[in-house]
């Protein structure tokens, strides 16, 4: 059996407008599955694109901690040669303290009267032994180094007559001085009173 349809074409619905739109809809596919394709690929060439530029960024932080690490480390190699040059500074500083002290108290105290016998510098203090004529030498010499400023506070530890082999009997003195925590003047000039 046969069958004829007889409607317009528009209004028939069976085979024919399934192939007809089969072909639309393969079309449509065709396009889809394209342009799907497309945007993958483009996708996949910024990710591409991407992981190169994370891995050119990694690479670079890596080269950028080692610079960071070795400037660290420069850093505090500088820092403990700074240290030391201070601390080698204040040395040169101190050792100096009591050579100048001597090379004022002598110019300062008359030549015949005292004589040193021993000096004995200590971080914190000075002390200073010897023999002097007579109470005033020893008091002239406590002036001198009263006066400078790195040693601002003399005492007289002992004073006693000693019989010498002259007829004139000698002084026998010690002095302790205190030394100042942090010198104000760094040059060896001696405060003026």
């Amino acid at each position: 059996m046969m069958t004829i349809n007889l409607l317009p074409e528009d209004q028939r619905i069976g085979r024919d407008q399934w192939r007809r739109n089969l072909g639309l809809i393969l079309c449509l596919w065709l396009l889809m599955a394209a342009g799907m394709a497309g945007v993958y690929f483009f996708q996949s060439g910024q990710i591409n694109t991407l992981t190169t530029r994370s891995d050119q960024l990694r690479a670079e932080i890596k080269q950028y901690s080692r610079t960071r690490q070795s400037l660290t480390e420069n850093e505090k190699k500088l820092k403990a040669i700074r240290q030391k040059i201070e601390v080698i500074n204040r040395f040169n500083h101190d050792r100096a303290r009591p050579v100048t002290l001597l090379t004022e108290v002598a110019n300062r105290v008359l030549e015949d009267a005292v004589w040193l016998t021993k000096l004995e510098a200590r971080p914190e203090m000075l002390i200073l032994s010897g023999y002097s004529m007579d109470e005033r030498s020893v008091a002239a010499l406590m002036t001198a180094m009263e006066k400078y400023d790195d040693y601002p506070d003399v005492s007289l530890k002992s004073l006693k007559k000693e019989v010498g082999d002259s007829s004139r009997p000698l002084m026998a003195f010690e002095l302790v001085s205190r030394t100042n925590a942090a010198p104000t003047d760094r040059s060896g000039t001696p405060k003026e009173k």
